[in-house]
């Protein structure tokens, strides 16, 4: 059964592996990796289909490719530290600019300001709002992975999102007329 779903979920993991990852990982060691979990772990499956079990097969290789990515930003984030100042946050830099209405002269000189807000308003939002903010906007996760890690459909995370950005986006407007 697992030979049966090799070239599927070689395919999937080609698709969603990001090619700056393709460097430190390959999407055919990640379904070797899918197999082997898979195999120590076939008691636990509670399918009886052949779709059942290639999807429990996906959740295993989505997990693969969650953790390939985690590992791979946390050591870009190591690096990026080293080469700029202390608490220069990249991902910060980019929710900065979702948020911001545009970039002049004026935003790049309050670019810590700005940076310090974001995280002051980031603590006034709902928990399950900042939870998907830190999952899309930090951890840059797919919306699925995403759905996934919050029991929510994809439509739903890509709603939730858009309702946390407008939230964010209220709070750093409010504050700044305060």
């Amino acid at each position: 059964m697992l030979q049966g779903c090799r070239a599927y979920l070689l395919m999937t993991a080609q698709r969603e592996l990001r090619s700056d990852l393709r460097v430190k990982v390959s999407a055919s060691d990640l379904v070797q990796e899918t197999f082997a979990d898979a195999h120590r772990g076939i008691v636990g499956f509670q399918g009886t289909t052949p779709q059942e079990f290639a999807g429990w097969l996906r959740g295993i290789l989505a997990n693969k490719l969650a953790h390939a990515r985690r590992r791979y930003l946390a050591t870009a984030q190591r690096d990026l530290r080293r080469e700029a100042p202390p608490g220069d946050e990249s991902a910060l830099e980019n929710l900065v600019d979702l948020v911001s209405e545009g970039k002049t002269a004026s935003h790049l000189l309050v670019r810590d300001e700005d940076r310090q807000a974001v995280q002051q308003a980031m603590s006034r939002l709902p928990a399950h709002y900042r939870q998907v903010i830190q999952l899309r906007n930090y951890d840059l996760l797919p919306f699925e992975e995403i759905g996934h890690a919050m029991d929510r459909t994809t439509g739903q995370t890509r709603a939730l999102w858009l309702r946390a950005i407008q939230r964010l986006t209220k709070e750093l407007h409010g504050h700044d007329q305060s």
